[in-house]
């Protein structure tokens, strides 16, 4: 709903959407190796454990994203009261 990141960490009661959740993908990852333990031919479980990593790997950038827009938000709220 909205592009702004920023505005989401603002407005806490607006809708969020999952995948901008760490945890939407964390989740997805663990899932994803408890499906690679069902596997037999290994190339099928290095692939699935791979795709788990990369889950990992957004569910980190997710998080600095909503770091990098909470740090903007306290930088816009900090300038905004040194101009009153």
């Amino acid at each position: 709903m909205f592009r702004n990141a920023a505005l989401e960490i603002a407005l806490p009661g607006a809708m969020r959407d999952p995948i901008k959740e760490p945890k939407y993908w964390r989740d997805r990852a663990e899932a994803t190796r408890a499906k690679a333990k069902r596997y037999y031919d290994l190339r099928q479980i290095r692939r699935m454990l791979l795709v788990a990593e990369e889950y990992d790997k957004i569910a980190d950038r997710v998080e600095e994203w909503q770091r990098r827009g909470e740090a903007l938000v306290k930088s816009t709220r900090g300038a905004d009261n040194a101009v009153d």
